[in-house]
């Protein structure tokens, strides 16, 4: 507590960037998002490893507004990807901040970006951007996996691989999936989407061998990154019925709800259904029809 409390005071008295990258790590360790990002955007520093982490607390903000509709967590997405596109080290934040202005219906600001990406140091980046409107706004994914996979042979080769493994997992080519999400995870701060879904690949045995040990790291290493996230409590207790520790998925399904009383009224859960199903709980927050 002394050693924060020092960070603090050299961070707010002297705008010291070493404590606020400091104190935004230690923040980030804790999901504590909200709290982290303010001290990240003061620091000046403009390496790429900084920027690449707000980069990457950016990209689990942006998954957090789509999981939740918080526009707070989109909000905060904008503030970090903003803060990255200032370092000038890579397009990727450049590519999030014109997707967001297109859902957004900010035709201006697309349009900024989009000139953006188009200049010689950012042009591998605009796969990825090409890559996320096929996929998402035309709902044609084989044109999405045609954009991501020019963006890896151009040099994008984390955020593109990303997307390969979750297109691949929803096509139930599990072992693609596998083999992408590997890449994306060979990071030092590896996404927390990817993780959830590696780990239920290791779980159910799809595309590699069934490993209920690697299934259980690669979870708990997403929740140690998003602590407050109750999607990934969820899981957990998904892949311990899956291995058998009843008990074990009772306790997520408890924590999820402890995080989120709406988690279970607002999505469709596999560890939800079989618990009712072995009449293991009685769950109260499902609001009863007169």
């Amino acid at each position: 507590c002394l050693g924060i409390n020092l960070l603090k005071y050299a961070a707010e008295n002297f705008n010291d960037s070493l404590a606020n990258v400091s104190l935004g790590r230690y923040y980030t360790q804790k999901g504590m998002f909200n709290i982290a990002i303010p001290y990240y955007i003061k620091n000046s520093y403009t390496d790429s490893i900084i920027s690449r982490k707000i980069t990457d607390i950016g990209s689990e903000c942006e998954s957090n507004y789509y999981d939740t509709q918080n526009y707070n967590s989109l909000e905060l997405a904008k503030r970090c990807y903003t803060k990255a596109i200032s370092m000038n080290h890579d397009g990727y934040p450049i590519a999030r901040m014109a997707f967001i202005s297109s859902i957004e219906g900010d035709y201006k600001t697309w349009k900024q970006y989009i000139h953006m990406l188009l200049t010689p140091k950012y042009s591998k980046w605009i796969f990825t951007y090409d890559g996320d409107v096929f996929l998402n706004e035309l709902q044609d994914t084989i044109k999405a996996l045609k954009c991501y996979k020019m963006a890896l042979c151009n040099g994008d080769s984390i955020d593109a691989s990303i997307r390969l493994g979750m297109v691949f997992y929803k096509m139930k080519k599990y072992q693609e999936s596998y083999f992408y999400f590997k890449i994306a995870l060979d990071r030092d701060t590896p996404s927390s989407d990817a993780l959830n879904l590696i780990a239920y690949l290791y779980a159910r045995g799809d595309g590699v061998k069934r490993n209920f040990a690697e299934a259980l790291k690669y979870i708990d290493i997403a929740i140690a990154k998003n602590p407050e996230n109750a999607n990934y409590y969820d899981s957990k207790g998904e892949i311990l019925l899956m291995k058998g520790d009843l008990s074990g998925a009772i306790s997520m399904y408890k924590k999820t709800k402890s995080i989120d009383s709406q988690f279970y009224i607002n999505n469709n859960s596999t560890l939800f259904q079989k618990l009712k199903e072995k009449n293991l709980i009685e769950d109260r927050s499902v609001p009863s029809i007169c």
